[in-house]
Formats: structure tokens, C-alpha cells, sequence
């Protein structure tokens, strides 16, 4: 960043905002009909129980945060604490997961539109992802700030429905108790916990965009673990606030969102179809989130020089937005999302690249000296939701075009550090 370069910073509850944003994904709306089916009303507890798994991992990255509070997040720590080339291998697989986990998103919410409207029929859902993922794009690099007033908008999209379950949960209830929550439905809660884990990833966004916030030492600490406990009590709220109003037979329901809606307002279908545009149009501010936050991932990367064109990637606007870094994301989302037909395997692609940078993130926690105790549940952490990962790439598959770009970035790096070498 050039010398006396103006950085506008975010304050404690816009980053809370940003990162609330982007951990409540699609994943929230859509996890009620699966963890009934598994754990009955007990689903609610998964959040919890995963909560509990992810938090020495949470506490491991906040406390790397606090000592490197800069650009990069994942990236540095491997590369300051384990070295260069492992900060890469970090960096690179986890800003492909995000900018793939960012193509997912903008493709469910224009799979949603197409939906609404017969004009955009003929258009291919691609087509219209790619075309959403350049608008946001754009919109960041005219200066619609990542921290700004529209994380109040999504926010408030997602805010409404959920509210609304959680209030109307809880007083027009419809289970019993204490038979609603039969004991030997707890056997079963092991097999929600993956799930659950997933939908509570994505809290070390935070680490990302570090720099701009304001007093950095002090509130990246406090913005990850306060985004991330809110996040776990509302997911696990909102699975309740379901299954007592729709009760069993929330495990056959394809909408779980439109479905409690027409419960309350059956007689006005116009505000379950409004509810169910706000849980859309949340997926859409996600996307925006994820795309605007992991670009300065891939900016961190070029400061380093690690690949061709470094100059250029490392830029920074006036309007604080690294808008090379942005496109080039913007453009392999693009290439990824066109190139994959079925979505399963680019959501584990996502789930792979996440999950490499935590586990280098751990490395780089022992390599730090970080509390043995805190480093060893860190490391059982990072080997279960390693283990699922690769559970589900069996099972339903992996992107070969995710792999390759990969791969390519990896080799660019290896390439230049050999020629910097041999001069």
C-alpha cells in the first residue's frame, strides 16, 4: 500500500455485522428440514454441541488475530509463524473455497429470480450468476463499502424472518414438553453435528479485512467470538422456534421459511412470498460479504509476491477496495461456476479450501507458542471437520476445475519462488 495511503476503518459492530452476514448463509433456512429428520426436536442442540467443537479453532484464530491484526487473515499467520510457502498453500485454498462459496450463493438467489420471473426464463442461471457477481463487484469498487449502511440491509433481510420465528416460536408454540423431545431421539445427535459445523463456519472472515477495523489489538478478538456466539445461539433459537410451531413434520418440508410464513399469514399470500424474498435477499447480501471481504485475501497473497502480476493484484483504490484482487476473484468464481454443472461438489470444493486454512492456521498457533492445552483441542477440532470434509467429497464428489485452478496457483507460486531463487 503506497506511504501515507488514507485507510477508512469500520467500527466493533459494522465488523460484527459483516461477519454475522456471511456465517448465516442459505444453510440457516434450509438446515431446519434435515436435523428434525435426524434428531427430532432436539435439532437445536447441534448448534450448540458445534459450537462447543469449533471453539478452540475459534479461540486459536482470534488470538493468531490479535497478534497479526492485518490483511490476510489465514494467510499470514502460516506464512509469519510456519513460512512463506505454507502461507500460501493457506491463503490461496481458502480464498478459492470463499470465492466459490460466493458463486453458490449468487447462483441459489438467481435460481430464486428466474423463479419470479417469466422474462428471465430463457436465461440461464450461469449467465445471471455471473452477471450478479460482476454488479456486486462493481458496486464495491464504486464505493459501496463492505462496512457500511448495506450490511444494515442485508442484516435487516435476514433479521425479519428470523425474528419472526423466534418470537412467534416461542408463544404460539404447538409441541409439548416434555414429549416433543424424546430421549432416545440424543442418540442421533452425532450425525447432525456435521451439518450444524458447516452452517456455523465462516467466522474467521473477520481475519480478512482485520486492518480496517478500528483499534484492531482490541475489537478482532471481540468482533469474531461476540459474531460467532451470536450466530450459534440464533441458529439454535430459530431450529427450536421451527420445530415448535411445525413440529414433525418440519422433516418432510423442501421450504421450511414459506411454510411456517403460511401457517401465520395463509390468508395473505403476498407476505409469505415477502418473507420468502427475504431470505433470498439475504443470500444475495452473503455473497456480497464473502466477495468484498476474500478479496483482500488474494491482495495479501500479491503483496508477497508470490504470483505473476503481483503489482497489479496488490493495488488498493482510493475507496479502500483492492479492485484488481476483486475482478481477478470475481472472474475465477465465474470460471468455476460455469464450468461445474452440479452444485454438491462445488460446496465441498468450498468446504476443502475453508478447511485447509484452518488446519495451517493451527499449525501456525503451535508454531506461535499459544497455550498447549488450547493448540491440542485446536488440532481435535480441525481433524473432525477434516474428516467430514473428506466424508463428503467421497460421498457426493469434488469440482475437477476447483482442483486445477488449485493446483495452477500452486505450481505459479512454486515457479516464481524457484526463479527468484535461481537469479
Amino acid at each position: 500500500m503506497p506511504a501515507g495511503f488514507f485507510v477508512r476503518t469500520i467500527s466493533l459492530s459494522s465488523a460484527v455485522l459483516v461477519s454475522i452476514n456471511i456465517i448465516i448463509g442459505a444453510g440457516l433456512f434450509i438446515n431446519p428440514a434435515p436435523l428434525t429428520q435426524i434428531a427430532h426436536g432436539w435439532g437445536f442442540a447441534a448448534y450448540l454441541l458445534s459450537g462447543l467443537v469449533l471453539l478452540p479453532l475459534i479461540l486459536c484464530i482470534a488470538t493468531l488475530a490479535t497478534h497479526k491484526p492485518t490483511a490476510g487473515g489465514l494467510y499470514v499467520y502460516a506464512h509469519d509463524f510456519v513460512s512463506p510457502m505454507a502461507g500460501f498453500i493457506s491463503g490461496w485454498s481458502y480464498f478459492l473455497g470463499k470465492s466459490t462459496s460466493a458463486a453458490i450463493l449468487a447462483y441459489t438467489f438467481c435460481s430464486f429470480i428466474k423463479s419470479l420471473f417469466v422474462s428471465l426464463q430463457a436465461w440461464p442461471t450461469t449467465v445471471l450468476t455471473i452477471l450478479v457477481l460482476f454488479f456486486l463487484s462493481l458496486c464495491n469498487i464504486a464505493g459501496l463499502k463492505i462496512g457500511g449502511k448495506v450490511q444494515w440491509l442485508f442484516i435487516g433481510f435476514k433479521a425479519i424472518p428470523i425474528a419472526l420465528v423466534l418470537f412467534t416460536g416461542i408463544f404460539l408454540a404447538q409441541g409439548g414438553w416434555p414429549e416433543a423431545f424424546p430421549v432416545t431421539a440424543l442418540e442421533h445427535l452425532p450425525q447432525a453435528l456435521p451439518i450444524a459445523i458447516f452452517a456455523l463456519c465462516g467466522f474467521e472472515v473477520i481475519c480478512s479485512i482485520a486492518h480496517l477495523i478500528e483499534n484492531p489489538k482490541k475489537n478482532v478478538r471481540r468482533a469474531i467470538l461476540i459474531s460467532f456466539t451470536t450466530v450459534a445461539l440464533a441458529s439454535a433459537l430459530f431450529q427450536l422456534g421451527m420445530w415448535q410451531m411445525l413440529g414433525p413434520e418440519l422433516s418432510s418440508i423442501p421450504s421450511p421459511i414459506m411454510a411456517y410464513a403460511s401457517k401465520l399469514f395463509g390468508e395473505y399470500p403476498w407476505v409469505v412470498r415477502l418473507f420468502n424474498a427475504f431470505v433470498y435477499a439475504s443470500v444475495l447480501g452473503g455473497s456480497f460479504g464473502m466477495l468484498t471481504s476474500n478479496c483482500w485475501n488474494l491482495q495479501t497473497i500479491a503483496t508477497h509476491k508470490h504470483l505473476p502480476g503481483w503489482r497489479y493484484l496488490s493495488l488498493v483504490s482510493k475507496k479502500q477496495v483492492p479492485w484488481v484482487s476483486l475482478l481477478v476473484e470475481t472472474v475465477l468464481a465465474s470460471v468455476i461456476i460455469s464450468l461445474q454443472s452440479s452444485q454438491i461438489p462445488l460446496q465441498n470444493m468450498a468446504v476443502f479450501g475453508m478447511t485447509v486454512g484452518y488446519f495451517m492456521s493451527t499449525i501456525a498457533a503451535y508454531k506461535a507458542s499459544l497455550p498447549r492445552v488450547l493448540v491440542v483441542f485446536s488440532f481435535m477440532s480441525c481433524a473432525y471437520i477434516l474428516w467430514l470434509c473428506a466424508l463428503r467429497i467421497i460421498n457426493s464428489g469434488a469440482s475437477v476445475y476447483f482442483l486445477l485452478i488449485l493446483a495452477t496457483g500452486i505450481l505459479l507460486a512454486s515457479w516464481k519462488k524457484f526463479t527468484q531463487r535461481t537469479r
